[in-house]
Parts: structure tokens; sequence; C-alpha cells
């Protein structure tokens, strides 16, 4: 994706991207499922289900059967069949994941999954849609709590996005989530979880540098994101000293304030 865009960028901006390569490779380093292919009509309903809005408004849009889930126990035991499924997918991704499968991981019949979510594709859409609500409610609440300052608020993006990216349960479940989102035909669906995120960097971005344009905002705000993305697949907590990540930590934000500071 950074080479399709490589020529949108401003040379000041290539000049920190490769400056940031150089700096990260001369850091020191510490150091039976049986796969169910969806059917094509699974694939349809699986992208109608799961491309919602970051907030989900109504049951229709969650994945789950409209008028189901209304009370107090009903949204409980919503909440149970997808915990099942994350947990399911954290260990397994999409292999053997069957409405038998949830059903025996959250002690319930398999009536009552299919009672909320008729079908395997209707839950994996519901799971989508769930992890981009739960991400966007959380991400509100730290904004609330992150300085009024525009640069601090950046900072404390960062951090956030950073230590979410490396978290050890988080990134295996993200992991799996891009492999059932390129084999379950759900690109999309993934794709509106990350431009959320997007969306929010490029809004600080315009607030520490109010210079730039909407689209330099947007451009950056990838960068930025790839860059923290990245992280997910080379920076291992359990094989990187404490001093490894907090100095990683630490170049991956000098180098992002350059890309926002950086002249047009």
């Amino acid at each position: 994706m950074m080479g399709e865009l490589w020529w949108l960028y401003p040379d000041a901006v290539k000049k920190i991207i490769v400056g940031t390569l150089t700096n990260l490779v001369t850091l020191p380093i510490r150091g039976d499922c049986d796969k169910q292919q969806p059917k094509p009509e699974e694939r349809k309903t699986m992208e109608r289900t799961a491309a919602t809005t970051i907030a989900i408004a109504a049951p229709e849009d969650s994945g789950q059967r409209v008028g189901t889930g209304t009370r107090p126990r009903g949204q409980a035991k919503i909440q149970l069949i997808l915990r099942a499924a994350n947990a399911h997918i954290m260990e397994c991704g999409a292999s053997q994941f069957s409405m038998n499968a949830i059903a025996s991981r959250a002690d319930l019949r398999i009536s009552a999954i299919q009672y909320y979510f008729p079908t395997r594709a209707d839950l994996l859409g519901a799971v989508f849609a769930d992890t981009s609500r739960r991400y966007s409610e959380e991400f509100q609440k730290l904004r609330d709590r992150w300085p009024d300052e525009p640069t601090e608020r950046f900072t404390a993006m960062v951090d956030f996005l950073f230590d979410d990216a490396v978290d050890p349960q988080r990134r295996a479940f993200f992991v799996h989530l891009w492999s059932i989102a390129a084999s379950e035909g759900l690109e999309s669906a993934l794709s509106d979880i990350y431009a959320y995120y997007r969306k929010q960097v490029a809004t600080l971005i315009e607030e520490v540098n109010p210079t730039l344009r909407s689209r330099e905002a947007e451009q950056r705000a990838q960068l930025v994101n790839a860059a923290i993305e990245g992280a997910l697949v080379v920076v291992f907590p359990g094989q990187h000293s404490r001093k490894y990540l907090a100095e990683f930590k630490r170049l991956l934000l000098a180098n992002a304030l350059a890309i926002v500071n950086a002249p047009s």
C-alpha cells in the first residue's frame, strides 16, 4: 500500500520514512483446527452483516436476528456468545468455526445460538461489527481523558495504539481476524475498522498541524497507522526487553511527529 502511494508524499515526508526505516533496523533485538470454507451465499451474508456503522444503532445492524436481544437477559446471552466466538477465533481463527463449536464453548444449546444468529455467516459478521463497536467505545473513552494540547493528545493516541498492537492477546485476535477477512470474504468489514482509526488519527494530525489540507492529513494518518500496525508483526513482547519496547515506541513517536509536522 505504501508503494502505491509513495509518489503522493512530499519529499520531506519521504526523507522521514527512509530515516525511520534506517533507524529501526539498528535497534538491538533480544531475544488442529480443520478449515471450513464458506459457501458463496455465506460470503454475501457475512458482508451484509458486517457492513455496519462503528456504533451499532439497531439489532439488525449487529448480525443478530431482528427483534431479539432487546431485554437484559437476551443482551447478556448475546455477549456470552460473542465472547465465546472471540475466544475461538483467538485460538483457531475461522477453522472449525461452527455453531456447534461456539455453542459448546459458551455452554449453550445450538438452538440458543441460532435464535440470535441464525447462521454461521451471521455470527462471523457480528464478530466484526462487535469488534468495531468495542474498539470505538474504548477509543472514545480514552480520548475524553487525553490532554487538551494537540501534540500531547497525539502522543497519547500513539502510545495507546502501540500498546494495543503489541498486546499478546489482541495481536493474536487481529492476526486471525486478518486471516478470516481474507478467507471468508470480509475484507471490507476489516477495512471499515481501520478506516475509523485513520479518521481519528487524521483529525488529531490536523489539530497538531493546522496548515495541512484534509487530504494531506489523511495521507499522513495512513503512514502513521501503517507504522503502528507494522509493530504487530515485527515487535514481540515475549522476545524483546522492556527497554527495547520503550525505545521502539519513543522512536516511533518521534518519527510520527516528524511526519505530521513535515512541510507540504
